[in-house]
């Protein structure tokens, strides 16, 4: 019997990276369509979750050999909505809350704008190291609804 692993596990990985039906990919040709008060007014998301974790030194917690440290944690789900508070002609600044803003650029070489999924990042005057999981560095998308016509 003749196993369909190989082929399950390419159809996974396509599949993790498509966006939701109801979600696009924010291109050149989509900001450039925008005005000012649409800018202002889009929900924009991130095509994964991504978790910042604060570079001091956290809270021991817990007893004997099961002490750990405890680190600030915050935490930008896919379905957390963020607002454009500053940009340019190939960036874009978006608040997710909680102090997050993040710098998109648009990727010259496939158009979409992205922010990098890897480093650290300055949130309310404090470092945190940017987590991904497996996705450790990969650009992350900027997502928005897909505009039905």
């Amino acid at each position: 019997m003749k196993s369909n692993f190989g082929l399950f596990l390419i159809l996974a990985l396509f599949l993790s990276g498509c966006t939701s039906s109801n979600m696009t990919k924010v291109t050149k040709d989509i900001r450039d369509s925008f005005t000012g008060s649409d800018l202002d007014s889009t929900g924009f998301y991130v095509a994964v979750p991504m978790e910042f974790v604060s570079l001091k030194k956290g809270e021991i917690v817990g007893e004997d050999i099961f002490k750990y440290e405890k680190k600030k944690t915050l935490r930008i789900e896919e379905n957390t909505p963020g607002h454009v508070v500053a940009s340019g002609p190939d960036w874009l600044s978006v608040d997710f809350g909680n102090g997050i803003v993040l710098n998109f650029r648009r990727d010259l070489v496939d158009n979409v704008y992205k922010t990098e999924g890897w480093g650290t990042v300055t949130i309310q005057e404090e470092r945190f190291d940017i987590k991904l999981g497996v996705l450790a560095g990969t650009y992350v998308d900027l997502l928005m609804p897909r505009v039905r016509q």
